[in-house]
């Protein structure tokens, strides 16, 4: 998995998470609230990304312009700008992380601990959970970045 191409401005994609046990995608309901937890494996998959600057995307899906994090810690899309957040995506070995450019140690984590069908995606403290932890089994804070497509 290469690192994104730094000459694009604005593209699609599709995130995946990289856990040891599935590989899903990043993704919302098909359902249309003002707004709604990004969850894995729903039904819509393409993200728009536009960079603001080097390594700070713009994400949005679904018809949702905003993406940001709700007073509980979950990444939401939003219809309303009031909790939109831009992303520092930063490429390291084998993934992405995407944290808060206001304050990096917040990372995206994949969250498989309560054993849904559709685990979701939440803010923690990067590197919160090590990797002899029984969480960090049923966490990831790794990301995969697929069919990138220039808009």
């Amino acid at each position: 998995m290469p690192p994104l191409p730094s000459d694009l401005d604005s593209f699609t994609v599709k995130i995946f998470s990289c856990h040891y046990v599935c590989n899903q995608p990043v993704s919302i309901a098909s359902t249309k609230p003002d707004s709604q937890n990004v969850l894995l494996n729903q039904p819509i998959q393409t993200w728009q990304a536009k960079k603001i600057r080097d390594g700070v995307l713009r994400l949005s899906i679904g018809g949702y312009p905003f993406t940001g994090v709700d007073p509980d810690g979950n990444v939401t899309v939003f219809m309303h700008p009031e909790h939109d957040s831009d992303w520092y995506v930063t490429y390291q070995k084998d993934g992405y992380l995407i944290e808060l450019p206001s304050n990096r140690n917040k990372v995206w984590t994949a969250d498989f601990s309560d054993d849904s069908t559709n685990p979701r995606v939440r803010i923690v403290i990067k590197d919160r959970y090590k990797k002899d932890d029984d969480i960090s089994k049923k966490t990831t804070q790794w990301f995969d970045f697929v069919d990138v497509v220039k808009e």
